[in-house]
């Protein structure tokens, strides 16, 4: 997904659904990775889960309150990472955990 100048993006998430995105990554490019949401929410305390899931070996996952921004269509960065990535499959999930939150991109 691109990361800015996104014409559209995903809404009217409610509490408890979840997007996610499988990959498989090549070990030429085994490294560090971040990954950035873009999201916005009308009102304050909206929450996502983030969760990165490695074939193979554990899940790590952390929660993150969005910043609002009182619009929908008004985005902040989430930059979560410097996880090391080796050769493998990965499902990355977002957690709408409130809902009300809208999801722009997504960029690794």
């Amino acid at each position: 997904m691109f990361r800015d100048h996104s014409d559209c993006n995903i809404g009217w998430t409610e509490a408890g659904e979840y997007l996610e995105f499988r990959f498989y990554l090549s070990f030429i490019y085994a490294d560090d990775y971040d990954f950035w949401f873009r999201v916005a929410a009308q009102s304050p305390g909206r929450k996502v889960r983030l969760e990165l899931n490695p074939v193979g070996a554990a899940p790590v996952s952390d929660t993150f309150e969005v910043v609002s921004k009182n619009s929908w269509q008004e985005f902040v960065d989430i930059v979560w990472g410097d996880f090391y990535m080796d050769e493998n499959e990965y499902a990355v999930r977002i957690y709408f955990e409130d809902g009300s939150v809208n999801l722009c991109s997504v960029s690794v």
